[in-house]
């Protein structure tokens, strides 16, 4: 059964939304307190309605005792562009990329909050419309209208929240692992001009309860990479 809803969550007046992506691995036994972190983040009331969290997996750790099963090549892709438009000479977990354009250790508590703040009072440079969605089957449909001066990039991400894994093997071995803001499914649009619509279909993930998905729009300078705006979703739907 199809089920469909509207969407415009956002910061505080005055505030604009903050992209935090963490790049992590099951794998890596620093990444822990950073997915820790993270969590303590969104869930602050400092900073809960202000941010918008991402927890991307990536895939090099895969070869060194544990598979992360969230664990995808195209996050690390993502943190390889991030780490050359930065200037970065290497990749490493954890890393949190503040609004595109900033980056930290990803347990480097009090300077994260600093660049949130920092982040936060800076002018909005772009608008984001309303964010319809529909369920239909395994497909997520997804529209909105961005407003901008200049070109921007549009991405849909759908991530799941609530989830824990025993770990096996590998640095984190006999620990119970909780992970939130999992991005499970990405769609990039091509850069487009100003005022345009932009909608995509996201793939639902396999076996998922669909109490635990949210919807972040993304709009970013495609020659940066930095974050121009930002909106934030729940996507609840009755199974």
């Amino acid at each position: 059964m199809d089920r469909s809803g509207e969407g415009e969550d956002g910061p505080p007046a005055g505030e604009r939304a903050v992209v935090l992506e963490l790049f992590t691995s099951q794998g890596c036994s620093s990444c822990p307190p950073a997915d820790a972190l993270l969590r303590r983040i969104a869930a602050s009331d400092a900073f809960g309605k202000t941010v918008v969290p991402l927890a991307f997996h990536v895939d090099y750790w895969n070869d060194l005792g544990w598979r992360d099963p969230y664990s995808d090549a195209r996050w690390t892709d993502r943190q390889s562009d991030y780490a050359a438009a930065m200037g970065a000479a290497t990749l490493y977990t954890p890393q949190l990329v503040v609004q595109g354009r900033e980056s930290f250790v990803g347990s480097r508590a009090v300077a994260i909050e600093d660049a949130i703040r920092k982040a936060a009072g800076e002018p909005a440079e772009a608008r984001i419309g309303p964010v319809e969605w529909t369920v239909r089957g395994d497909t997520l449909a997804v529209s909105t209208r961005v407003d901008s001066p200049s070109p921007v990039q549009v991405q849909f991400v759908l991530f799941q929240r609530g989830l824990a894994t025993e770990v096996t093997r590998g640095e984190n071995k006999g620990k119970r692992l909780e992970n939130d803001y999992v991005v499970r499914s990405l769609v990039s649009l091509p850069a487009r001009s100003a005022g345009a619509s932009a909608e995509a279909l996201l793939a639902w993930p396999p076996a998922v309860p669909r109490d635990r998905i949210g919807l972040a729009v993304l709009v970013r300078d495609p020659g940066t990479l930095h974050i121009v705006a930002a909106s934030q979703i729940d996507v609840r739907v009755d199974d």
